[in-house]
């Protein structure tokens, strides 16, 4: 990670490098080698549209501006280039389609397929074949733009509209041989091809693939039966059917990577593609490392040319710096389209303003759905990506699991990943993932290094595009980390290696943060809401480095691994980090929450083999925000249907410093040099009202630094604090492990592993160079920072923690005060297994089982008040009792679980 300055911009950089890039397809299509001009509008197939010969195989077509070329056929003379000027134009009252090695649209150009009135009739077709006449010269950069469509100009096609994707009800099972959708689909039609997503957590290429043989309504039969469960883990989650079809196709003639095409959208967003497959298209082998360009100190001017076998940018539908100025015009717009089978990217915004609506992925090997630099803005709104595989599987591999493994040549988004976004400036809502070797989504807020750009050394992200834009005091472009990611709202992935990851969301690692205003910054958060992510191989969530933001209605179930986490915080996760109603089911940890900075984790329930591992502070974090105050509030914690309840852990404490090596998931090797950071965890739940939790290793006697564990500790505070115990070090400098001695009041409780609970909290003292203003300090202020002189004289400048309130977490109350047993009606047995009844109603009511999240599950108006549970996953739920003849209301608290 480089954290240099950014220079000024260069107005002549943009210029040249525009310049450059719009001058490379234009040498495909030169003038002078042109064999056929259209002299007048008209039909391909007219010899006066030409002024004589019809084009035929090799031929390279010009299309002046004003003229217009109709496609009225398919064509079938093997075409070498054609370079629009003019307008493109396909027949919508036939089938069409044309044969071409490369297509180049200049600025002011237009290829049109139908409008989005009348669209391509779903009884014709059309396509555009790129066909293979002969292999790249990888010496010149302009040729590698060849073998595809290349367009600075006007591109609108519109296919047959048709649902693109749709849930099944209940899953399908193996030997199915007909699947039971939730709604009916629109336009899908015998002869279909359509993929049943896979489900297995530990294998994202257990979907498959199927033709419609009948529709009957929501129900669709298969050509043939299913091989494989696609079952959702429970009666909450989805497993969804997409459509691969479409009567618009454009497609590479060859399968083999070196002689695909591929489709770029260069500097325009005029652009509409509805209903269009995108098919064997991309050049870019995510398997490999690309080898165009390297930067050996990571600062763009300063880059080494590659041999250029594999280069960045030949994506099957792809943006390319089409410009982020959301006042130019209307964004692009790409819907309902397909992309299968690309070795690279699927859909791409790089430094674009795009739509990306209801759009499928299938079968990608390195990312699905794109940004690329880091300033993008836009939408993606409920796309699927389904197998989004590396077949190399390189996050199972210790070596190539850092998704920066490749940051030298700027190579991003090659494990397999469903969404990935380079920054915050997109609206993210209702898209699925399934199917990940990857992430099913990833945020890498860093801007990306390019060569012959705007800045020198990375991406940025433009100030007027940031809705508090105007308090950053006259500044035009800042680092995309400190962008508020604009909406991640009703996501959901599953059967992937990782569900959700995040990297430098808001971080205090930079000097940036230097050039941000005070007001700014009180304002900078980002929210995530209503994320679903089940059956995952590694972890739910794994966030590194993030900082101000908010999880809220977090879903996370996996099937009883043991060696899976639900979320995962790592490095340093500091300041604001909350959890808001959440639900942890079914990991071998349900939460290992943030090691530093002030995180809530309010409401929701917890049923996990640990639902919270509590490691001290691991790193030196950027002051004030290096210590923790750590609360958890309203928490439920459910019996699990698959870990024995006396195996169950609620807290496990991980402070025995003596420890080397893991601990749980946790590498200790900076705990002992940090051993004195405070760390403050407080806990308001069912057993355990506002206690504070302190760790073994706050014992008076113990001692937290030996020979043993010095490691790579430095500074001659380290020979103060050698071999002396807790006691001794507090007579002497007012520190402790953790911050406090544990109390003469601690006592064992049996939600506790490693530590003991009190109602005592005692006042914790900080260090000098907690309280420094960041905002005057010098760039390189910690190069040579000394953590332990920091300590010194720490005796003095004692500063307690915010005081603990009645409810710790702002805006929750113990779920026992929303609802609960009333004193007139009685839900019992509670937990239920597989039904329960009611006892203390006369007359007609509804009876209606809902999530915590509000959605009802199961509904019955009845006067025997039995209630049939037995389809309901074990957890907590909200049984809600009204009546039917008057005002009468309860709410009651049911646990399900299993016999």
């Amino acid at each position: 990670m480089y954290t240099f300055k950014l220079l000024f911009p260069s107005v002549l950089c943009i210029w040249f490098s525009t310049t450059i890039l719009a001058q490379g397809p234009l040498q495909l299509v030169p003038l002078d080698e042109v064999t056929h001009t259209v002299v007048t509008s008209g039909e391909w197939t007219s010899a006066s549209t030409w002024g004589g010969s019809i084009p035929n195989d090799f031929s390279r077509i010009h299309i002046p501006a004003g003229k217009t070329l109709q496609v009225n056929g398919v064509i079938d003379a093997k075409i070498k280039t054609i370079r629009i000027d003019g307008t493109l134009e396909f027949s919508t009252n036939t089938n069409t389609g044309i044969h071409a090695e490369s297509i180049v649209g200049t600025m002011g150009s237009s290829i049109i397929l139908g409008t989005e009135t009348n669209p391509l009739p779903s009884d014709k077709s059309a396509f555009i074949k790129f066909i293979d006449l002969g292999p790249l010269d990888l010496d010149q950069d302009f040729a590698q733009f060849g073998k595809g469509l290349i367009t600075m100009g006007a591109c609108k096609m519109y296919g047959a509209p048709k649902s693109s994707w749709i849930p099944i009800s209940g899953g399908a099972s193996a030997s199915a041989d007909a699947i039971v959708l939730k709604s009916d689909p629109v336009a899908w039609k015998e002869g279909d091809e359509i993929v049943i997503t896979g489900t297995v957590y530990n294998n994202p290429e257990t979907d498959e693939k199927r033709s419609v043989a009948g529709i009957d309504g929501k129900n669709i039969s298969l050509d043939q039966s299913l091989n494989i469960d696609h079952i959702p883990l429970n009666t909450e989650l989805e497993v969804h059917a997409a459509n691969l079809s479409r009567n618009i196709n454009i497609f590479s003639e060859h399968s083999a990577i070196s002689k695909r095409g591929h489709v770029m959208f260069m500097h325009t967003h005029d652009v509409d593609m509805q209903y269009v497959k995108f098919y064997q298209l991309g050049r870019t082998d995510k398997r490999v490392q690309l080898d165009d360009w390297y930067f050996p100190t990571l600062v763009a001017d300063e880059f080494e040319a590659g041999d250029r076998t594999n280069i960045r940018g030949r994506y099957s539908c792809h943006f390319h710096r089409g410009g982020v100025d959301p006042t130019s015009g209307a964004p692009a717009r790409i819907k309902g389209c397909v992309v299968e089978d690309d070795p690279g990217w699927a859909y791409v915004n790089h430094s674009s303003n795009v739509d990306f609506i209801d759009n499928v992925s299938y079968n990608i090997m390195g990312g699905a759905f794109q940004t690329e630099a880091g300033d993008e803005i836009g939408s993606f709104h409920h796309n699927i990506a389904i197998r989004t595989v590396n077949p190399n599987y390189p996050i199972l591999d210790p070596e190539t699991e850092p998704v920066d493994i490749r940051e030298g040549s700027q190579d991003f988004a090659f494990q397999g990943d469903g969404f990935w976004f380079h920054g915050g400036g997109v609206s993210i809502t209702e898209n699925v993932a399934s199917g990940c070797s990857g992430h099913g989504f990833i945020f890498w807020t860093e801007g990306l290094r390019e060569v012959n750009t705007e800045f020198d050394l990375q991406n940025m992200f433009k100030v007027s595009n940031i809705p508090n834009g105007d308090l950053l005091d006259n500044l035009e472009n800042i680092q995309s980390w400190w962008i508020p990611v604009k909406a991640f709202k009703d996501n959901t992935a599953y059967s992937a290696s990782k569900g959700f990851a995040s990297y430098y969301v808001h971080a205090t690692l930079f000097e940036d943060i230097t050039e941000l205003t005070d007001a700014y910054l009180d304002k900078v958060h980002s929210t995530f809401e209503n994320t679903t992510i089940w059956n995952v191989r590694k972890y739910g969530l794994e966030l590194q480095n993030c900082e101000r933001f908010t999880f809220k209605n977090l879903r996370l179930y996996n099937g009883g691994d043991p060696e899976v986490i639900g979320v995962f915080n790592t490095i340093t996760v500091a300041r604001e980090s909350n959890w808001e109603d959440c639900i942890v089911e079914g990991f071998g940890v349900g939460m290992i929450p943030a090691m530093q900075g002030d995180v809530q984790i309010c409401g929701g329930s917890y049923s996990n083999l640990c639902d919270f591992q509590l490691v001290p502070p691991q790193r030196d974090s950027r002051a004030p925000g290096w210590d923790r105050d750590l609360r958890i509030d309203g928490v439920q914690f459910v019996p699990s249907e698959y870990f024995d309840e006396a195996d169950q852990i609620r807290f496990k404490m991980e402070g025995a410093s003596s420890l080397e090596g893991e601990v749980g998931f946790i590498e200790h090797d900076f705990q002992h040099r940090f051993f004195m950071i405070p760390d403050r965890i407080m806990v308001n739940v069912d057993g355990l009202e506002n206690k504070r939790l302190f760790y073994n290793a706050q014992q008076p006697d113990y001692i937290p630094i030996t020979e043993d564990n010095l490691f790579e500790a430095e500074g001659s505070f380290i020979n103060d604090v050698e071999g002396r115990t807790n006691q001794a070090l507090k007579n002497e400098f007012n520190l402790a492990f953790a911050g406090n001695l544990m109390p003469n009041d601690a006592t064992d409780h049996p939600f506790v592993d490693g530590g003991k609970i009190s109602s005592s909290d005692p006042s914790t003292p900080l260090p000098v160079c907690h309280f420094i203003d960041e905002a005057l300090l010098e760039a390189n202020f910690y190069d040579d920072f000394d953590w332990y002189a920091c300590w010194e004289d720490a005796s003095s400048k004692t500063n307690g923690f915010d005081s603990p309130s009645s409810s710790l977490c702002d805006g929750f109350s113990d779920v026992n005060e929303i609802v609960g047993e009333s004193s007139e009606v009685l839900l019992y047995p509670n937990p239920a297994a597989n039904e329960f009844w009611i006892k203390g109603l006369e007359g007609a009511y509804a009876i209606d089982v809902l999530a915590l999240d509000g959605r009802v599950l199961i509904s019955t108006r009845q006067s025997d008040y039995g209630v049939d549970i037995s389809s309901l996953t074990n957890g907590m739920y909200v049984v809600k009792i009204s009546s039917l003849e008057n005002d009468f209301m309860e709410s009651i608290l049911m646990i399900k679980m299993k016999n």
